[in-house]
Formats: C-alpha cells, structure tokens, sequence
C-alpha cells in the first residue's frame, strides 16, 4: 500500500512539474484535435487532446484566479474555455510562450481583479 501512495504522489508530482512545459504551440495542436472531433473527422488521441484544453484550462483558472485574474462567480467552465480558445487562436504572436501564460492573459484580459 505504502509503495502505491508513493507512486501515486511521483505521477502527481510528475504530470505538474510538465505543466509548465505545454508550449502555446502545443496547445494549439490541442484545440486543432478538438476541431477536428467537431466536424467528425477525429482520430486516436483527439478526443484525448480535446480533453486536454479543458483540463488545462480550468487548473490554470484555478490556480490564477484571484491572483492574476478574477473570474466572476457565475461564469461556467464552457465560457472560460471559449474566452481561452478565442484569445489564443487570435494570437499566433504568443505560440512559443508556454500555453499557461498564454492562459492566464486570457483570463486576465477578460477578468481583471478590481482594485480596493
């Protein structure tokens, strides 16, 4: 028992120290599996990649929010993927950044924190 916990924090640990490592390129081949699954033209990993997008999304939402942003109580998980989709894809300039800070300026853009 005592060895599965310790993997299982190894491949916690493992799959957050990469998060940083998902290059907006990256996640750009993300959203293109995703379109692909929309016109039923997806294949192998899409589905897993489509995944991806919210999956990632939403951690870096969470981890952002209140800090660098804040997200509005009554804003659901499809919009804030839709804010982040559209932000990126209208900014190829910002590709080679890593895909959490092309994120977190989505979400900061459309959610600034109001000052005290």
């Amino acid at each position: 028992m005592q060895k599965f916990f310790l993997a299982l924090v190894f491949m916690c640990a493992n799959n957050i120290a990469q998060a940083q490592y998902i290059s907006g390129q990256e996640y750009i081949g993300w959203l293109d599996a995703r379109d692909r699954l929309a016109i039923n033209k997806g294949s192998g990993l899409d589905e897993y990649y489509k995944q991806n997008v919210m999956s990632f999304t939403l951690g870096v939402a969470d981890a952002g929010d209140g800090l660098v942003f804040c997200i509005p109580k009554d804003v659901i998980a499809g919009q804030l993927e839709a804010i982040v989709i559209k932000y990126v894809r209208a900014s190829p300039e910002y590709w080679n950044q890593p895909a959490a800070q092309l994120i977190m300026n989505a979400l900061h853009q459309a959610f600034p924190c109001k000052k005290k």
